[in-house]
C-alpha cells in the first residue's frame, strides 16, 4: 500500500537529513527551481522506462527497507549509484537540456528544493487531518518514550530506533531546517512541486 504524499515528505525530512551537519543553504533562485522542477518528469520517464526492464529482485532500492546513515544531501550522495546506472548517459542528457552544468550542480539544487518543500509542508499542514508541527514533535516524543519501554525487540534494534528518533526530534527544532531561508523561496512553488511528486509516487 503507497503511504499517503505527506507521509512520505516526513520520511525523507526526517530520517534522509542530518541534524549533525545542518549548516546555513545556500538560497535558492527561481532559475534553479525551475530548472530542477522541467527535468523531473524526464528523469521519472527515464526511470520507468528501465524499472521495466528490470526483474522483480532487483526494483528495491538499497538502503530502502533500512535507513541506516543521514544525510543533508540525498541526492549528492546518489550520484556514485547513478553513475553506475546504464540510464546514466541518458540522465546526462536530460539535465543538461534544461541548463544544469553537472550532476553535482543537479543533486545540490534537488537537495536544497526538497529539503526546503518537506520545511514548507510541516509547517503548513495540506489539510485538517496533516500533523501540524508542535503535534508532530508531541508525537515523536511519545513514540520515543514507548520504544524505550518497549520489552520485546532487540537492544540493537532498540538504540538503533532511538537514535533515528532522537535525531528526528532534534531536526524538527533546528533553525537552520525548520526556518530555512529556502522555505519562502519554494513557497510559490509548492503546487507544482506537489504534483510532479505524487505522479512520481504513483509510478513506483
Amino acid at each position: 500500500m503507497k503511504k499517503p504524499l505527506l507521509q512520505q515528505i516526513l520520511i525523507f525530512a526526517l530520517f534522509f537529513l542530518n541534524i549533525t551537519h545542518a549548516n546555513a543553504q545556500n538560497v535558492l533562485n527561481k532559475d534553479e527551481i525551475e530548472k530542477y522542477l522541467n527535468a523531473m518528469p524526464q528523469i521519472r520517464q527515464l526511470a520507468e522506462t528501465y524499472e521495466k526492464n528490470l526483474g522483480e529482485e532487483q526494483k528495491t532500492l538499497p538502503g530502502q527497507d533500512e535507513i541506516s546513515s543521514f544525510s543533508m544531501t540525498p541526492l549528492t550522495d546518489s550520484l556514485e549509484e547513478i553513475r553506475n546506472l546504464p540510464t546514466y548517459e541518458d540522465f546526462l542528457k536530460i539535465i543538461k537540456s534544461v541548463g544544469f552544468n553537472n550532476p553535482e550542480e543537479w543533486a545540490s539544487v534537488g537537495d536544497r528544493v526538497m529539503m526546503a518543500y518537506s520545511a514548507f509542508q510541516l509547517k503548513n499542514p495540506p489539510n485538517q487531518s496533516s500533523p501540524d508541527l508542535n503535534k508532530l514533535k508531541d508525537t515523536l516524543t511519545d513514540d520515543l518514550e514507548n520504544l524505550k519501554k518497549n520489552q520485546f525487540i532487540s537492544i540493537e534494534q532498540k538504540q538503533y530506533l532511538i537514535n533515528k528518533l532522537q535525531k528526528s526530534i532534534a531536526l524538527l527544532n533546528d533553525p537552520n531546517y525548520i526556518n530555512s531561508r529556502n522555505i519562502p523561496v519554494i513557497a510559490p512553488y509548492v503546487e507544482r512541486l506537489g504534483s510532479l511528486l505524487r505522479n512520481t509516487n504513483d509510478t513506483y
